[in-house]
């Protein structure tokens, strides 16, 4: 009681937000759930899908200098619903735990070996170091399990093209959190909550990489 009423273990004050910080990886879990899962969309096709949606890597592999590209490719060879080209530029590498030193080296070197080419070629990734931002995810690792193949993706600037939405009931972003005390209770209770949807908005601002085991 002494602890509880004097908080010197920080529980009264560092409680709500602990739950409040629990509200935000829910909504991050359940935006990687729709990716990994890959639902049916607007069309009645899945979200990533190879000919319909033109926004999946057929054959699984890590990151490389080849794959990014044929995933930036995906994303720039889109189309509106007339057919006009959108070219929709890519922003966002989102990989999983493990493959976030391997962007490191294929976006900070500016000099690879190239097959055919020769040694200290210039490396055509590097010139993106600073337009692309790579996004190591935890979840996705959780999601594919253990021993099986992690996919990765690449999602494009929102300006040309969106992919998944989250939408706040009022646009409130953050947890609501209300204390109170109840008669014959020497304590607090705490009503914390959040509203919140998820959207896949549009398949041409994503691309996705089955991947392979880590």
């Amino acid at each position: 009681r002494e602890a509880f009423i004097n908080d010197d273990i920080g529980f009264l004050s560092e409680m709500p937000g602990q739950y409040a910080r629990v509200a935000k990886r829910k909504i991050n879990k359940q935006v990687y759930e729709v990716i990994v899962k890959n639902p049916a969309v607007y069309d009645g096709v899945t979200l990533f899908e190879a000919d319909a949606h033109k926004n999946l890597i057929a054959t699984g592999t890590a990151p490389t200098i080849e794959s990014v590209q044929k995933m930036m490719m995906k994303l720039l060879r889109q189309t509106d619903p007339f057919g006009e080209s959108i070219m929709v530029q890519p922003k966002y590498i989102l990989v999983p735990v493990g493959y976030g030193f391997l962007m490191s080296q294929l976006l900070e070197t500016s000099q690879v070996d190239v097959e055919g080419i020769g040694s200290h070629t210039a490396n055509a990734l590097y010139q993106y170091r600073n337009k692309l931002q790579v996004i190591e995810e935890g979840a996705l690792n959780v999601l594919a399990g253990d021993g099986n193949a992690i996919p990765w993706f690449v999602a494009g600037d929102q300006r040309y093209a969106k992919s998944l939405q989250v939408d706040y009931l009022n646009g409130q972003e953050t947890p609501t959190i209300r204390r109170s005390e109840v008669p014959g209770r020497l304590g607090f209770v705490w009503d914390i909550w959040l509203d919140w949807g998820i959207t896949a908005v549009d398949f041409r601002g994503i691309a996705k990489n089955p991947g392979t085991t880590i």
